[in-house]
């Protein structure tokens, strides 16, 4: 009888290996490369933020940190780097990146990992309430981390690491990109963000964009109330992407007008809408016309999940049952995963950082020349 007990609990543990020997198999962290970028996560306590902010840095660093993947869950890869590594002499330029909502700032680490490739140090504050879908989530408080992530950077940075202040710059994808457009400029009208997030054009955001709007304790201000929210330019930055920036029709666009910095627009479409998606943005065409020195660029093959890690092949396997994992069998989103993880994004947001003034205007002029005639003869005009 024991025998029997005894060889039961052999098979049974012989299942259990063998399925976490499978899953384990299935969701398997990328390749090690040769060269491993340095990462630490540091703490920042914004002056509108009850508790410490994390903020995860990456940068140019020797080989001799702690090997570990970050970012890594069962839905998505991480990316490898050397935990606590020695930073590399600098000056090193920085990029700051805000997320899009809902994400997590470790999600992002495939493209900090790439950036450094390229020399940048990299700071991505995780944002309390982002990953929950919070009532924080809003421009204003995501504006305020990155100023004071830089704050930190400048004033008391991690031992050995020097940052080029003269090159500082930022990136936002979703609502992030316009938290990162405010530190550029653009102000946010608190009327019409009231009625844009009160309409039913907007619906969508309500659970994202629209929850964390909140100005004096309230969500949404009353539509009478049309004076826009304080100036929250930061003039330390000197270049700024927005990656599908949302709340446009929130902004106040006179303010636009006194942009002093360079702003690339990014267009990335959205393969639930493939007719709209065709062609892009009007909205995002229009945003970048107002702003003096911008550029527009329509990423047509690629969709506006490109910023996120690759897929495990765990999340490919179930992604018929669970609806969030479904972009890892779209078409255009594996085109950038199989492409050497989004290397065309990337190029777009090192041409933006890496260029003189003068050479980034040229492009400029070739992105709206492009814009200009892509919509010529549109049915439904620009």
């Amino acid at each position: 009888m024991l025998r029997w007990v005894f060889s039961g609990l052999g098979a049974v543990l012989g299942l259990v290996a063998l399925v976490a020997g499978v899953l384990w198999t299935l969701t398997l962290p990328p390749p090690r490369p040769g060269q491993l970028a340095g990462y630490q996560t540091l703490s920042i306590t914004p002056p509108q933020r009850i508790e410490a902010v994390a903020l995860h840095l990456w940068y140019p660093a020797e080989q001799d940190g702690i090997p570990r993947v970050i970012g890594q869950n069962a839905n998505f890869k991480g990316a490898w780097a050397g935990e606590g590594a020695s930073p590399l002499p600098g000056p090193h330029p920085l990029i700051l990146i805000a997320q899009e909502a809902g994400w997590r700032a470790e999600g992002l680490s495939w493209l900090a990992a790439h950036l450094v490739t390229a020399g940048f140090a990299v700071a991505i504050p995780a944002s309390p309430g982002l990953a929950a879908g919070g009532a924080e989530q809003d421009a204003t408080l995501r504006a305020r981390d990155l100023s004071a992530a830089l704050d930190r950077l400048i004033a008391d940075p991690p031992k050995g690491l020097t940052l080029d202040t003269g090159r500082l710059d930022a990136l936002g994808i979703g609502i992030g990109g316009t938290a990162v457009l405010t530190l550029a400029g653009a102000r946010l009208s608190e009327g019409e963000t009231a009625l844009t997030c009160a309409s039913n054009l907007s619906a969508a955001l309500h659970k994202t964009d629209c929850q964390g709007f909140v100005v004096d304790g309230t969500d949404l201000l009353p539509p009478e109330r049309t004076t826009p929210t304080e100036d929250r330019a930061d003039p330390r930055l000197r270049r700024f992407i927005l990656a599908n920036p949302t709340l446009i029709a929130a902004l106040d666009h006179s303010s636009l007008r006194d942009i002093k910095g360079r702003v690339m627009v990014l267009d990335l479409p959205d393969v639930s809408a493939p007719f709209l998606g065709g062609r892009g943005s009007a909205e995002l065409r229009s945003l970048a016309e107002n702003i003096p020195r911008s550029g527009y660029e329509f990423l047509r093959d690629l969709d506006a999940n490109g910023f996120r890690p690759e897929c495990t092949r765990l999340a490919r396997i179930v992604t018929d049952f669970l609806p969030m994992n479904r972009m890892c069998r779209d078409r255009r989103f594996q085109l950038r995963q199989a492409d050497v993880k989004g290397i065309s994004l990337f190029l777009h947001i090192g041409s933006v950082f890496r260029q003189t003034d003068e050479e980034l205007d040229a492009i400029f002029r070739e992105s709206h020349a492009r814009a200009r005639k892509a919509t010529d003869g549109l049915l439904f005009g620009p």
